[in-house]
């Protein structure tokens, strides 16, 4: 059976105004087109253009480097990189065996019973024996 809850004077007039007490979640999700952006201070906005700078000028600058290089260099150069994509694949896989480590010891196994080996199969029941 309903039954009207009485309210505090706060949280009633916050339930009778035009606005909804707090915004849906899916509006920080959308992006209103209408409005202009937000204005943004200049030192934020001087960050993300030397960023920006330093993200596009980089590759670039390296890459003319390494074309007017000479063999030797060059092969030095790729020696580099190559380095840093092994290393990069090391790091993926360190963190992949870890994380399935934390995930079979913290999650999946939690109050479940170990299978045991019996003879030539597994055993999962405690009747097997």
């Amino acid at each position: 059976m309903w039954r009207p809850m009485r309210l505090c004077h706060f949280h009633s007039t916050l339930l009778q105004s035009r606005q909804k007490p707090w915004p849906c979640p899916a509006i920080f999700f959308r992006r209103n087109f209408k409005s202009p952006p937000a204005r943004t201070s200049r030192a934020r906005l001087l960050w993300r253009r030397a960023l920006s700078a330093t993200v596009v000028g980089t590759p670039f600058l390296l890459g003319a480097y390494y074309f007017m290089a000479e063999a030797s260099e060059r092969r030095k150069l790729r020696l580099a990189v190559d380095g840093i994509g092994r290393f990069g694949r090391s790091v993926k896989i360190g963190l992949f065996i870890s994380t399935d480590y934390w995930w079979c010891t913290n999650v999946v196994l939690r109050g479940v019973e170990e299978p045991e080996v019996c003879g030539d199969h597994v055993c999962l029941s405690p009747a097997c024996g």
